[in-house]
């Protein structure tokens, strides 16, 4: 995107994220007032061979095959700063983020447990 930088046209790169869900997201792109384009695809990759820690990818139409390194989080802090993982998204050309809602019924018998188990550690004086 062409940006004026002290009267001077610089380009600058623009960070496209891609979503899909199974659920109607555009009310909520749109009350937090995201600028956004549905029914875009992003480039799939296609997996040649994979390891634990990695992927043999070939990009697109590319004859070439690349490594891509994978991670996995797990155990994550209770509290983290708001959009802390941009700060990943520098360092990545693809991050794939898969969320599984946890069902009504599941998450209040969840919390419950939780609630039980918090209480339960509290040390006394």
């Amino acid at each position: 995107m062409a940006i004026a930088v002290e009267a001077q046209i610089t380009e600058m790169p623009v960070m496209q994220v891609h979503l899909e869900s199974h659920q109607p997201l555009g009310d909520v792109l749109d009350q937090i007032k995201l600028e956004y384009i549905s029914g875009d695809r992003p480039p799939e990759n296609r997996i040649i061979k994979e390891n634990l820690s990695n992927l043999e990818i070939q990009e697109n139409d590319d004859n070439d095959s690349t490594f891509a390194q994978c991670f996995t989080l797990h155990g994550l802090p209770a509290s983290l700063p708001y959009a802390w993982i941009t700060n990943i998204f520098g360092l990545c050309s693809l991050i794939q983020i898969l969320i599984n809602p946890v069902p009504k019924d599941e998450s209040i018998t969840r919390m419950a447990r939780f609630k039980k188990t918090s209480f339960m550690k509290i040390p006394k004086r």
